[in-house]
């Protein structure tokens, strides 16, 4: 640790200012073990230069060792973040050894002890900042309780009394952690430069697009809040995860050479409505640790095992691990009906308006972006209990999720109210977060509450917000009130198998 203490200065010689700065830091270290406080501080040193005399990064230095790809557009952003976590940032603009370990500590959740969760996010959101308020900067810096925070300026309703970060920044963070979901712990960047290069990378600006159109209520907002951040985190509690395994690179020895990482497409063959971006933003929200790409199983394909709920009973009935549902269709206009349309109108009643999407207003925010068809959506559920004939019951639990991939990104947890969440019966079809009537065992359409209907033909559902029920409403939706109508062009059943194989878990019907 004399090495380390030697980095850091000697704190009884600084100002009172920077004297528990000091000791901030020293205990933020101890929660690395001493193999990564070695590497960490052999990694600083090798491309360390002298600023003032105090050994510091220089934001090529930074860029070089975390390879962060100009295509990104973030080396700049996130060395100026990381600067953010010194105290003496604004003078030097170099990255001294204390804010390095302040700041790796901060995204690879080693802050334990020191600070809190919610005071680890408002200090990353605080660094994202592009401007935080004169006024404001002592709270940021001071109170770390998240309703303070968020009530900051709050009293005006001028937005540039506020923390605030730019939405086309966080876009871009968005495309960052889309495109590194498989990056594990200790593992360069460079092992996955294929998803960091066209088309992959394009595509990723498109589902990005989805990510921000989730968080922004009514499109317009140039600016990214701290509530906003707060809320988009509470849906995808593993994004940050994804981005801390970019630096946690710092913490292990490496090859002298990061070798490409095999194309994972061939993977996604047999499946028809998950591909790799999908697949990413699944990995935002779904807290299976068996997630990964090659645990997924195709259990049910109505491609190739045809539009039957007999189809699905065979298939899916006899697997007992957690299952995601995926399906992707178009919204049916409410004009230029057919006759078939017309029959699941009566059936289900129209109870709400459509969804109004602020996604085209967002896209004007962005460069060089065009909005993917409107009309076109993907929905799904994950499910962590087997599916059973729910003939007067249901299935399911609290851990179950509802969720929109496209056009916006949402996600919709349970709420525990019911735990029959989800319901297959081959006469009513797939319906997740409608209850049954104790007495007649009719579905009770007027549940509040988010839920998802798919007919016995698997041809036609709807998607409805209504408050909060079985599922709770979205948190930037609080009182809006619509539902769409679709029609399904693929529906398919994924399930999640443990790493040691399938043996066990799967018995398929004869």
């Amino acid at each position: 640790m004399k090495n380390l203490k030697a980095l850091l200065g000697n704190a009884e010689d600084s100002p009172k200012i920077v004297k528990p700065y000091m000791q901030e830091t020293s205990a933020l270290l101890k929660n690395f073990n001493p193999l990564e406080r070695y590497n960490l501080k052999e990694n600083f040193n090798a491309l360390a230069s002298f600023e003032n005399g105090e050994k510091v990064w220089t934001e090529d230095a930074f860029v070089t060792f975390f390879g962060i790809p100009d295509t990104l557009q973030l080396s700049s952003f996130f060395y100026r973040a990381a600067c953010c976590f010194g105290y003496h940032h604004h003078k030097h603009r170099c990255l001294t050894f204390s804010a390095l370990s302040r700041f790796l500590a901060c995204f690879t959740k080693r802050h334990q002890n020191v600070w809190s969760d919610n005071e680890r996010l408002l200090l990353i959101f605080h660094s994202w900042c592009d401007s935080v308020p004169q006024e404001n900067k002592s709270i940021l810096n001071e109170v770390h309780e998240r309703k303070t925070a968020q009530d900051v300026g709050k009293k005006s309703l001028d937005p540039k009394n506020l923390p605030r970060m730019r939405i086309t920044k966080f876009h871009r963070v968005c495309v960052l952690v889309l495109c590194i979901v498989d990056l594990q712990p200790g593992e360069s960047i460079g092992y996955h430069i294929n998803e960091i290069s066209s088309p992959y990378y394009e595509k990723a600006e498109k589902v990005a697009d989805s990510l921000i159109s989730g968080i922004n209520k009514d499109g317009t907002n140039q600016f990214l809040l701290f509530d906003d951040f707060i809320t988009f985190l509470d849906e995808n509690v593993f994004f940050l995860d994804h981005l801390g395994y970019l630096f946690d690179y710092i913490f292990y020895s490496h090859p002298q050479y990061a070798q490409p990482a095999q194309d994972n497409s061939l993977c996604f063959r047999n499946f028809s409505v998950l591909n790799p971006l999908l697949y990413a933003q699944l990995c935002l929200f779904i807290p299976n640790p068996s997630l990964n790409y090659k645990n997924l199983t195709c259990l049910f394909n109505a491609n190739c095992h045809g539009y039957s709920m007999s189809a699905i009973e065979r298939h899916v009935l006899n697997f007992y691990e957690p299952t995601i549902l995926l399906l992707k269709g178009h919204k049916i206009p409410e004009k230029k009906r057919n006759s078939r349309q017309f029959t699941f109108e009566n059936t289900y009643p129209r109870k709400y308006p459509n969804a109004p999407h602020p996604c085209a207003t967002i896209l004007g925010l962005l460069e060089n972006h065009e909005p993917e068809e409107e009309s076109s959506i993907v929905l799904g559920a994950y499910i962590t209990t087997p599916w059973k004939q729910s003939h007067s019951g249901g299935f399911g639990n609290s851990d179950s999720l509802l969720f929109q991939l496209r056009s916006r990104h949402q996600v919709f947890r349970a709420t525990g109210k019911d735990s029959n969440c989800c319901v297959f019966d081959k006469n009513l079809g797939i319906c997740f977060g409608l209850r049954r009537n104790h007495v007649t065992n009719k579905l009770q359409l007027e549940s509040p509450g988010v839920s998802m209907l798919i007919d016995d033909n698997l041809e036609y559902g709807f998607f409805r917000h209504a408050g909060h029920g079985t599922f709770g409403e979205g948190k930037q939706l609080t009182g809006v009130l619509f539902e769409e109508r679709f029609l399904i062009h693929d529906l398919e059943i994924i399930g999640i198998k443990h790493s040691s194989g399938m043996k066990n878990t799967i018995k398929l019907g004869k």
